[in-house]
Formats: C-alpha cells, sequence, structure tokens
C-alpha cells in the first residue's frame, strides 16, 4: 500500500525529465520517451572508437595519461536507483558482498549471480542515505532489472534505470588524484565543500564516493583507486556533461578515447560484463576484489556453489593479465602454452603509457602464475597479476 500511495509522484516526476527511463514498481515496468538521446554531445559508439584508435594515435595521450589529465567518456554506462524501506535487506540477500556496513559514502563491487553459482552482473552498489545506486557496463540495465525483479515477492523497494538521463566519465592517470583536487577546488567558490571533505575524497578508498559541485552543476565523484592505481568516475547529469567537459579542460585535462580508458581499466583488472565475462563465468573465476564475494555472510543466491569452492574445491580458471607486445590479439585468440590451449584473450589494446598491448585473459590453473609465457598466433604473451604493477 505504501509503494501504491506513492507511484504517482515518482511518474509525474519521471515524465517530466528531457531523456527517458524505466521504472520498476512491484510487478510492473514503466518506461517513458523514447529512449533516444540528443544527438548534441553523444559519445561516439564504443566499438567504431575502439577499432579506430591504433597504438600511434593512442600514443600522443601518454603524457596526458602519465600527469593524470585525461579524461574519457563511458557512453551508455548503466546506472540504476534502488531505493525504498527493504531495499538494504534485498539487495543483500540477492549479492555476493556484504553490503550492510556501508554507510553513505561508501561502496564496493559485488556480483548478482544465478542459482548455480554463475556470474549475472557485477556492480558497483554506493550507498546513499535514500537507498543505493548501482553501476554497471554498458547495456546491462535490462538484465539487472530484471534479474533484481524476478525474486521480489512482498518487498518495498523501486528499481529505476536512470541510465538515459546520465553521462559518465573516468579520470585517469598517475596524478589523477591531484588533477581531480584541483579540478573540485577550481569550483568551491560556488561549493559549500570544506577543503577536508574535498581531500577526503581525493584520497579516498575504492568505493568511497560524494557529490561535489563542477562547472556550477553536482557531479557525483566515485573512488576506483586499486592499489598504486589513481582512477575516478565522475557522473552528472546527461543536460551537465558539456559543462564538466568544459571545466575540466580549463584545468589542464584532456578528452581521451574509449581505448584510454581500456588500457586502465585492464591494467587495474577491472573486467567488463559482456567482453571479459560471460554467464558461464563463476563468481570468483573473474572477482576483482576480494571485497565483492564475501566468504562470511549469511545466504545469498548462488552461495552454494561459492562455499562450495571455498571449502572444498578449487578454480580451473581464472581471469588474468597479459603483456603483449605491439601486436594487439583479438577477442577470443587462443592461448598457448607447450602447444595446448591453455586460455583465451577476452580483452586487448595498446597501451599508451606502457607502449604495449595490455589485456586480460581466461588461463587455466597451470598456465595462471605470473610470468608464464603463453604463445598466439602472432606472437608471446606474458601473465602478469592483477592489478598490474603501474608503469611508473
Amino acid at each position: 500500500m505504501h509503494l501504491c500511495a506513492g507511484v504517482p509522484l515518482i511518474l509525474r516526476r519521471a515524465y517530466n525529465n528531457v531523456n527517458s527511463h524505466s521504472l520498476y514498481c512491484g510487478k510492473y515496468l514503466f518506461r517513458f520517451g523514447n529512449a533516444i538521446r540528443p544527438a548534441f554531445g553523444r559519445p561516439p559508439d564504443r566499438m567504431s572508437m575502439s577499432m579506430s584508435a591504433t597504438g600511434g594515435e593512442l600514443r600522443s595521450y601518454a603524457a596526458a595519461a602519465e600527469e593524470g589529465r585525461c579524461l574519457v567518456e563511458l557512453p551508455d554506462s548503466t546506472e540504476i536507483v534502488v531505493r525504498g524501506r527493504d531495499a538494504s535487506n534485498y539487495l543483500h540477500r540477492l549479492c555476493s558482498a556484504d553490503i550492510r556496513p556501508l554507510n553513505p559514502g561508501e561502496g564496493l563491487p559485488a556480483f548478482f549471480l544465478d542459482a548455480r553459482g554463475r556470474a549475472v552482473a557485477l556492480v558497483d552498489i554506493y550507498r546513499h542515505r535514500d537507498g543505493f545506486e548501482l553501476a554497471s557496463a554498458r547495456g546491462q540495465s535490462g538484465t539487472i532489472l530484471d534479474h533484481l525483479q524476478r525474486y521480489r515477492i512482498r518487498e518495498e523497494v523501486i528499481f529505476e534505470d536512470v541510465s538515459a538521463q546520465r553521462r559518465q566519465f573516468r579520470l585517469v592517470g598517475k596524478g589523477a588524484a591531484a588533477r581531480l583536487q584541483a579540478l573540485l577546488e577550481a569550483s568551491r567558490a560556488s561549493s559549500l565543500s570544506p577543503d577536508a571533505e574535498i581531500r577526503s575524497v581525493c584520497d579516498s578508498r575504492s568505493g568511497d564516493h560524494g557529490t561535489f559541485p563542477i562547472g556550477g552543476n553536482p557531479v557525483t565523484v566515485r573512488c576506483l583507486r586499486r592499489g598504486d592505481w589513481d582512477a575516478f568516475a565522475l557522473v552528472c547529469k546527461f543536460e551537465h556533461g558539456d559543462d564538466l567537459v568544459r571545466s575540466a579542460a580549463a584545468c589542464g585535462v584532456v578528452a581521451a578515447p574509449l581505448p584510454v580508458w581500456d588500457a586502465v581499466r585492464i591494467e587495474l583488472g577491472l573486467p567488463e560484463f559482456g567482453r571479459d565475462i560471460s554467464p558461464d563465468c563463476l563468481g570468483p573465476e573473474v572477482s576483482p576484489d576480494p571485497r565483492a564475494i564475501s566468504t562470511a555472510k549469511g545466504c545469498y543466491l548462488g552461495q552454494e556453489t561459492v562455499a562450495r569452492l571455498e571449502a572444498h574445491g578449487h578454480l580451473n580458471r581464472k581471469l588474468r593479465g597479459l603483456l603483449v607486445g605491439s601486436e594487439i590479439p583479438a577477442p577470443g585468440t587462443e592461448l598457448l602454452l607447450e602447444n595446448r590451449p591453455v586460455g583465451r584473450v577476452t580483452s586487448a589494446v595498446y597501451s599508451p603509457c606502457r607502449g604495449q598491448g595490455v589485456g586480460l585473459a581466461m588461463v587455466r590453473r597451470e598456465a595462471w602464475d605470473a610470468g608464464t609465457v603463453l604463445v598466439w598466433q602472432k606472437g608471446e604473451a606474458v601473465v602478469t597479476d592483477l592489478p598490474m604493477t603501474p608503469w611508473y
């Protein structure tokens, strides 16, 4: 009854938005708009960017990346809002991570698994005072919403797809934290955020997040730090994206093509669903962070398989990093050890800072030790730990 009473207000608010989005309430899915973004400011298609950028073109971004001055837009990233009285308990029962200790302003990665422990989606879960935000790769909204809705019975929880309402960027490189601090301080005149709060988000741990004005508009900053790597997600309303880009440019930040982020993503060891993760993958095979799968929390969907692997079994394969030289293998390329197939490449791209190709691959146990040299049709690939050792 509480949900039904709130639906008209939610629907009116959603309908008045410029960009289309979807809203799940109970068993019903409401869609608004025609799901077409305006042509102005729309980023190029991911695949066309990845295929068109050559090593020579990407090499020109090496200096900017080394100085933390690369801003890359991720087109059509998935963003889902979860709220309602039962939101926390419901997400906790469905995801593989222990989200109960999260405070507002904190987050962590998690899997949604099926009953066999196979990956349905990999998401970053961010806690807010009034609910949660789920961030995932491009085109995952339908899969995630269907999974969330399938197991809901009487819980008071609402799932809202806001992917088309937002633009998402990555600020990456050696000095990304210092560059972000300069960007936030440049906008501090219109901000109520104290210096300590700005420094906190720049020096925070992975998953921490906060909202700050940049270019006169609210921008959510999410820390993606792994080990010695600095990377930040900047998320804003779609109509504010151009203002964010202009403000960043005024601080010396360079707009870079998507393959620059792909190189950093691979070196960070951040797999992407649909590229590095497929529905036949077990969560532990592709987990990017120890926090993504809890071995101590109570029951959740897929836990039996995970617990069995933890207690009695072992993984036969695992996602590993690759250094591949100047030739870049295509996804699906077979990797050999002593003339035996031991794995396949899932992602690979030229790294402008390393001056060579980097990749992710699903590799069998006998070949996944760091330093193992594998062979593919055009050269060799050296297995690395994840995240990779930073180039700096």
